[in-house]
């Protein structure tokens, strides 16, 4: 079962389990409830378990997007834009709560939804029966597709990438309407499962019959339901006779990139006017200068659409992009078809793995040169574009990660978890207990998550060697010393190479030169964390330790914890995400986690900017706001908004009651302390 629903007592209430994402959600009633199982088919929207209860109130402790559906599944309010929301008759009624786990509450009015500084309530007139139903986030590709190492078997497997998409209208755009992928495996012919069906399109794709060609268009053809033929030149054509160049030479790459993210961002904008209205932050700056009507594109077919789209200029879009989530650089060759899916599942860029090589001693990394072994590393020519650049290519990349196949199948057979969230900090160097005692405040305070955090100090390498293999946690900050044949225990060296498995789902490897260990524990079980690249000095692997525990324990994926850290500290560029960056310790604290940068002096008006950063289950694609009065508008997810002019009382206020990362005129402070604003 992948939902499940408990009553607690303390405080009372309800709290809603998905045991395979490894997230909670906890509403608190004023009096305790028994939850009874009930029926999902009375949902309007799909549900994978419901209960209910009898209630006056149901109180969330933290702020979430909020919709109220009418009978036939239309948005008739939404939190978002107002503070108070009340229904005075009718029903029943289906209130839509975007959490880390989706939660759907169907009741009759009257109730009232009113926001807090950081939580919302529905209040009912007296106890009433309520249902809730709740939806995991977590997919599974569909099937497999077997298919041969050739030009012409990719670009058939590739064309059925959009079987996974629950539709072809503007709201694909969003991240829950974009299923996964099916995988893809090489074969000696090509075989496709009864489950995996073409979406019918009438958008086709020609690129000549190259690898480097046919893979680069694999996220274009996923959002598009395009087939992929071959032709002389890169193209899109339509069904009714349009027809969009993509470019020839080193150029081809970027015209599908620019138009991926234009045709994407587009939809964000047409979607408005559907299903989902909002005040949308991108669809307010472009709408004026688009050549066609939005309510009248909403209605057209998918071809259509991308007639229109692609009339609007790229400069004139390309100010309000996301910031994209994903590049993958990969090999020209057929091997990297097993990777698309996982690309395209989050509309990566795909570019031919191109860069520069230099080989340096393992201490060169930090510029210095004692005669260690010699490494290859490559600088990628690219790594401006995206959140994260992920390298498929050989040697070990600098200013990318370094993803596995490995981190993406380990979790496609993750099992259920246990009821709490495990962390272990392991101290392998009496030198570094400064780091530890900082992380003492930093795992495990978050009073509606139900956490396990252990300390160890100076494991053996039986005993450290015991604990990867058993110790079933969530996540290990691993402090101590690590070289590329093992990492340094008491008695010696652990190679973790030589482990069969280990049962370590994420990880922090704050030790020198720990890329190589970090690989190992990847591609022995784990899901992705966070090595070393070179040797880094105590002082600043301290710093940068509890830079990242504050960051993951916020919720931040390793792909924005690293790019935050890369930024704020002159060693960042030391640490390298291994296996899949998408993943996070722990769900956010409300939303998407984000950064607020704060400008200027004085007790009067700040300036304010925030970059709002994606999570699993709030992708490229979702729509974020910043529960600021002063800030009205929604906006796409990877966001940087525009810059506010904030009263100092409202700003001060705001971040009293938020812990995520403030930088105050180029200074990077954690502001980590509830009921205190450090902005001054």
């Amino acid at each position: 079962m992948e939902i499940d629903f408990r009553a607690t007592t303390t405080p009372p209430g309800l709290e809603i389990t998905d045991p395979v994402e490894q997230r909670h959600l906890r509403i608190d009633t004023p009096e305790p409830v028994g939850p009874i199982a009930s029926a999902t088919d009375d949902f309007r929207f799909p549900v994978d378990a419901a209960v209910e209860i009898e209630t006056s109130e149901l109180r969330f402790e933290q702020r979430e997007d909020v919709h109220v559906h009418d009978a036939d599944g239309e948005v008739i309010s939404e939190l978002q834009t107002e503070s108070r929301i009340e229904m005075r008759d009718g029903g029943p009624y289906e209130i839509g709560i975007h959490s880390p786990i989706k939660v759907y509450v169907r009741a009759h009015a009257p109730f009232t939804i009113e926001q807090g500084i950081d939580n919302f309530a529905i209040a009912f007139q007296g106890r009433q029966h309520v249902h809730v139903g709740a939806r995991t986030t977590h997919e599974r590709p569909t099937g497999t597709i077997v298919t041969t190492p050739d030009e012409r078997g990719l670009a058939d497997a590739i064309s059925l990438f959009s079987s996974a998409l629950k539709t072809t209208s503007p709201e694909r755009s969003f991240p829950t309407l974009r299923g996964h992928p099916p995988l893809v495996e090489l074969g000696d012919e090509f075989r496709v499962p009864s489950q995996v069906e073409p979406t019918p399109s009438d958008v086709t794709i020609e690129v000549p019959e190259s690898y480097r060609h046919v893979l680069a268009v694999a996220p274009l053809s996923y959002y598009l339901a395009a087939d992929v033929r071959f032709g002389d030149t890169g193209r899109i054509v339509t069904d009714d006779g349009f027809t969009l160049e993509l470019g020839t030479g080193d150029a081809f790459e970027d015209h599908v990139a620019r138009t991926l993210k234009q045709q994407f961002l587009l939809d964000c904008v047409v979607r408005t006017v559907g299903l989902f209205p909002v005040e949308l932050h991108e669809r307010r700056m472009l709408e004026d200068d688009l050549p066609f009507d939005l309510a009248e594109t909403y209605d057209c077919s998918l071809g259509e659409r991308v007639r229109r789209y692609a009339q609007v200029p790229y400069d004139v879009v390309e100010p309000h992009l996301p910031r994209w989530p994903l590049t993958a650089h990969v090999p020209g060759k057929s091997d990297a078809a097993t990777f698309l899916p996982f690309v395209a599942d989050e509309m990566g860029v795909v570019r031919e793995a191109r860069g520069t090589e230099v080989t340096r001693t393992t201490s060169d990394a930090n510029g210095d040169d004692d005669g260690g072994a010699e490494l290859t590393f490559v600088e990628p020519d690219d790594t401006g574009e995206s959140l994260e650049h992920a390298w498929f290519g050989d040697h070990i990349p600098q200013g990318a990660s370094m993803p596995t196949m490995a981190a993406f199948e380990n979790q496609l057979d993750r099992a259920e978890r246990g009821g709490s969230i495990d962390i272990a900090v392991i101290c392998n160097d009496p030198h570094m207990l400064d780091e530890q005692a900082s992380l003492e405040s930093a795992y495990g305070d978050r009073d509606e998550l139900p956490y396990d955090v252990t300390t160890r100090f100076g494991l053996s390498t039986d005993a450290l060697e015991t604990f990867l293999v058993e110790a079933d946690v969530d996540f290990l900050h691993y402090i101590g010393h690590a070289e590329r044949d093992g990492l340094r225990c008491i008695d010696g060296k652990l190679d973790v190479r030589e482990l069969e498995s280990v049962s370590v789902q994420t990880f922090l490897l704050n030790a020198c030169q720990s890329h190589t260990q970090a690989m190992a524990l990847v591609e022995r079980g784990a899901f992705g964390g966070v090595g070393t690249l070179g040797d880094v000095v105590n002082d600043y692997a301290i710093e940068i330790g509890r830079m990242f525990a504050h960051l993951l324990n916020l919720g931040f994926a390793l792909r924005s914890a690293t790019d935050i850290v890369s930024n704020a500290s002159t060693i960042g560029q030391q640490y390298v995400i291994v296996g899949d960056g998408s993943v996070d310790m722990v769900q956010s604290t409300g939303g998407n986690p984000l950064v607020c940068e704060v400008f200027g002096e004085g007790r009067v008006e700040r300036d304010v900017r925030f970059d709002v950063y994606p999570t699993n289950y709030n992708p490229l694609g979702s729509q974020a706001n910043v529960t600021l009065d002063s800030v009205t508008d929604a906006y796409v997810v990877p966001a940087q908004t525009d810059v506010y002019s904030v009263p100092y009382d409202e700003l001060h206020e705001y971040l009293s009651w938020m812990t995520y990362p403030v930088i105050v005129n180029g200074e990077w402070r954690l502001n980590n302390q509830f009921g205190t604003s450090d902005v001054d």
